[in-house]
């Protein structure tokens, strides 16, 4: 009997890899079959690093009565699923991964240094029933590749129960209000953020329970109306993407509790995402208002430490606070083009830009004013987001203007997500 991690591999006429896992051994077989789902629920949190998903169906569990001889013929596997029991011989017996699964065959390691995974440890041996076993087997439940096993809807459900498990929610009564509440203590409550997270437990009530749509607006929250919160929730983009964070970062913190918020949030963080989603327009108005006003250009070079304060907070702004893949509005190529054409010819006037940095604004100005798509975004791939640039000391007036240039020519990349 084989029990491969990978598919077969046709082209080559042979079987895939066989499959080298972590064993779960436990002296009460009744504890590894009670509790098998939160086991798989552990292992997966303990091989997640918070980059790169795992489906949930790279785990399966199944009940095999084993021969001793699987050389002989006569032998047989007897495979018990949940409803069905089969049978079948030792010698041929295969299990393959499901095609949902097809091209994540790379190995992972358990991260049981972190602290989380230390508490996450320490409370599956005493109390795999603890509400943060619950939030991690909730957690789980949200990655099947699987559409017709883990649908947004299903995950988004998932993913509300999981941080309420995960920071002790107690929804036996006025549920809503206490959940958006706990979030909005922790990332910020201003009317969008309140929106999003009462649109989110709206869509897991539709989910888990059903609604008439039509009578959903009798909100019992004090705040907008129900499908005011659900419309606003599906209208950003990002919004699977969020949850996954928000429940990952509750369950994190319910483990191992750290005190402050880190200085610096990493792109993938739930406050960096949520600020990105929700603000990217606003961000994309103040750089409109400032890089294609009357002169802009000479305004800029004209502007004094205090005056070009601003022209900093929109870098600034543009890098913490921007995806052009969650601005709602539709953007003009021409208004794009029109920054850009700002951006470059400051550069082309400063007195700290030397001839190369010169040489690779006037491409772009030339690219601006031709508004030539294909040449913008080879001069996006180029460019990357500026960190690149030679010559030129950061934390300078060229700098600054040249990095914006590079996150706004961005708009042309069509490797990167498309505006919605």
């Amino acid at each position: 009997m084989t029990i491969f991690r990978t598919l077969p591999y046709t082209w080559e006429g042979r079987d895939g890899d066989p499959i080298y896992g972590t064993l779960v051994r436990s002296d009460d077989p009744d504890w590894l079959q009670r509790y098998m789902e939160e086991i798989a629920a552990v292992l997966h949190w303990l091989a997640d690093d918070g980059r790169q998903s795992i489906a949930a169906e790279q785990f399966a569990c199944y009940g095999l009565s084993v021969p001793g001889d699987a050389s002989d013929p006569s032998q047989n596997v007897t495979l018990y699923s949940k409803y069905v029991r089969a049978m079948e011989s030792a010698k041929y017996f295969r299990v393959f991964p499901p095609l949902s699964i097809r091209g994540m065959d790379r190995a992972r390691r358990l991260h049981v240094d972190r602290a989380d995974a230390s508490a996450l440890l320490a409370l599956m041996a005493h109390d795999p029933q603890d509400r943060r076993i619950v939030a991690v087997r909730q957690y789980f439940r949200t990655h099947f590749n699987d559409q017709l096993f883990g649908s947004f809807a299903h995950d988004c459900a998932t993913h509300c129960a999981a941080i309420e498990a995960a920071m002790g929610i107690d929804t036996r009564s006025d549920g809503q209000r206490r959940f958006v509440n706990a979030l909005c203590s922790r990332y910020g409550d201003d009317p969008e953020r309140r929106a999003f997270f009462n649109g989110a437990y709206v869509s897991r009530s539709l989910y888990v329970h059903g609604y008439d749509r039509r009578a959903v607006n009798d909100a019992d929250t004090g705040d907008s109306g129900h499908v005011a919160s659900l419309t606003a929730f599906e209208r950003v983009r990002w919004r699977a993407r969020i949850l996954k964070a928000l429940s990952r970062e509750a369950i994190a913190q319910s483990l191992a509790p750290v005190e402050k918020p880190p200085v610096v949030e990493t792109s993938n963080s739930a406050r960096t995402l949520l600020a990105k989603a929700i603000e990217s327009g606003e961000v994309w108005a103040s750089a409109r208002s400032l890089l294609t006003r009357d002169k802009a250009a000479a305004r800029l070079v004209d502007m004094n430490s205090e005056e070009f304060r601003a022209i900093e907070d929109l870098l600034n702004a543009l890098e913490s606070r921007f995806d052009w893949s969650c601005v709602r509005e539709a953007v003009r190529d021409k208004i794009v083009c029109d920054a850009l054409r700002t951006c470059a010819l400051f550069v082309s006037k400063s007195t700290e830009a030397t001839p190369s940095i010169k040489s690779v604004a006037a491409e772009l100005g030339a690219a601006a004013a031709a508004n030539d798509r294909n040449a913008l975004e080879k001069w996006s791939w180029s460019n990357g987001d500026g960190w690149n640039l030679p010559d030129v000391p950061l934390i300078s007036r060229v700098w600054t203007v040249y990095r914006i240039a590079c996150l706004l020519a961005q708009s042309f990349d069509s490797t990167r997500e498309h505006r919605a």
